[in-house]
C-alpha cells in the first residue's frame, strides 16, 4: 500500500509541472533528473545487498556492515563530484544546462543514499510506520515544496529542484540520526 501511494506521487508532481511551467524548462528538468537517475546506482551500488544481509548478519554485525556502506559510498561520491567538477563546464555548455545546478545533482544522490538506509532496514523489520516515513516522506515533501514555490513563488523547473534539495537535506539528516540510534 505504502508503494503504490509513494508511487502517486510523482503523478502528482508531473501535472502539477506540466500545466505551470514552459515546456522548454520541462525539457531541462527532465535532462538534470535523467542525469540524477543514472548516478543512482553508481553511488548506490552497495545498498542493494543490504536486505539480504539483514537476516544474515548478527544486530552488531549488521551495524559495522552498515558503517562500512557508508564509508564505502564517500570515496565513490567524490569521484564523481571530482569528474562533475572536471567535465561539469563541458557538459552544461553541451547541454545547455545551469552548472551549478549539475554540479548538486551528485550530492542529492548522496543524500538520498543516506534515505535509503534506513527504508531498507525499516522494511526488513517490518517496520511499517518508520518504511512510511522514510519511502513517502521525502517525496511527500518535495511535492509540497515544489508546489509552494511553483505556484506561490513562480520558481519555474528550479522549484523541484529546490525542493530536492531540502528535502534530501530533511530527510537525511533524520535518517543519520536513525541509524545513530540503532
Amino acid at each position: 500500500m505504502v508503494s503504490i501511494v509513494n508511487a502517486g506521487f510523482p503523478f502528482f508532481l508531473l501535472m502539477l509541472l506540466t500545466r505551470n511551467i514552459p515546456m522548454e524548462e520541462f525539457g531541462e528538468l527532465v535532462i538534470y533528473e535523467t542525469i540524477l537517475v543514472i548516478l543512482i546506482p553508481v553511488i548506490h551500488f552497495s545498498l542493494a545487498g543490504m536486505v539480504v544481509e539483514y537476516f544474515k548478519l548478527e544486530k552488531l554485525q549488521f551495524q559495522k556492515y552498515v558503517s562500512n556502506i557508508i564509508i564505502l559510498i564517500a570515496p565513490v561520491f567524490l569521484i564523481v563530484q571530482v569528474l562533475f567538477f572536471i567535465f561539469g563546464a563541458g557538459l552544461a555548455e553541451v547541454l545547455d544546462l545551469d552548472i551549478n545546478w549539475l554540479l548538486l545533482i551528485p550530492i542529492y544522490v548522496l543524500l538520498n543514499s543516506f534515505i535509503q538506509i534506513p527504508v531498507s532496514i525499516a522494511q526488513c523489520e517490518g517496520n511499517i510506520i518508520k518504511y512510511g516515513i522514510f519511502l513517502l516522506g521525502p517525496n511527500f515533501s518535495i511535492l509540497i515544496i515544489t508546489y509552494i514555490l511553483l505556484v506561490n513563488f513562480d520558481f519555474g523547473y528550479e522549484a523541484k529542484l529546490y525542493a530536492i534539495g531540502v528535502s534530501n537535506i530533511c530527510f537525511a539528516s533524520l535518517s543519520l540520526l536513525f541509524l545513530a540510534k540503532k
